[in-house]
């Protein structure tokens, strides 16, 4: 019995560490629309990812949140997500990307430049001390 609690509760680690999720009315498809349907074992204590590095907090985040960029799991390559492309600068401290045209909030709010730049002001605000603003430092 207790193996098998193990079991269970290790592939329902394993399935939310790795962010699956179930859309309807077409189960992995992408697109607009439909039902989203999650469970996790622990309520997030916030559902912004800034300032909490827990794991309900990230899955909530995965799964509901767009990025900019997205990793390829298979090749670790970066894909397109919000940003459509990018440049680098020649000394490689200044990214330009160009945005995904149409996005939207879900008030219906159009996702600008304005708030790429408000959302990495709120990372690496020392008043937010965000666990993300060392990544890769």
């Amino acid at each position: 019995m207790a193996k098998r609690l193990f079991q269970l509760v290790f592939v329902s680690a394993i399935l939310g560490a790795t962010g699956w999720y179930f859309l309807s009315p077409k189960a992995g498809s992408p697109g607009g629309g439909g039902q989203l349907v999650a469970t996790h074992r622990t309520e997030p204590d916030t559902f912004n990812r800034l300032v909490s590095p827990k794991m309900p907090v990230e899955v909530i985040s995965r799964l509901t949140n767009a990025y900019l960029v997205r990793v390829n799991r298979a090749s670790g390559a970066l894909e397109p997500s919000l940003a459509t492309s990018w440049t680098t600068s020649p000394d490689g401290l200044t990214f330009t990307l160009n945005l995904r045209a149409g996005v939207a909030f879900s008030d219906g709010t159009p996702f600008t430049a304005a708030d790429v730049v408000f959302s990495f002001r709120a990372l690496y605000d020392p008043k937010v001390a965000s666990a993300l603003a060392t990544f890769g430092s």
